[in-house]
């Protein structure tokens, strides 16, 4: 069993981030909504709703509200930079 790393500057030089192909959303949905066929990035359980990170077409089939969009790999330099939608 590996020991927790609490070394900020030795963990941050393990990471190996990958950009994700296409774009992905900041989407939230009421508690008990079934998310199990969605392929959620990442998952916050708040009092007012479930927040998930899943991809724009995933959100857009399920009709939730898109409340931030975030490009991942390919397209150029401004469509990789995220950016809030109002």
């Amino acid at each position: 069993m590996n020991r927790p790393v609490s070394d900020l500057q030795l963990m941050i030089s393990g990471m190996e981030p990958v950009l994700n192909e296409g774009f992905y959303v900041y989407t939230s949905v009421p508690q008990g909504t079934d998310t199990s066929m969605v392929p959620c990035i990442a998952t916050v359980r708040e009092a007012e709703g479930l927040t998930l990170v899943v991809p724009e077409r995933q959100a857009l089939a399920n009709g939730w509200s898109i409340l931030f969009r975030c490009a991942g790999a390919g397209g150029n330099q401004l469509q990789r930079r995220c950016r809030g939608l109002s």
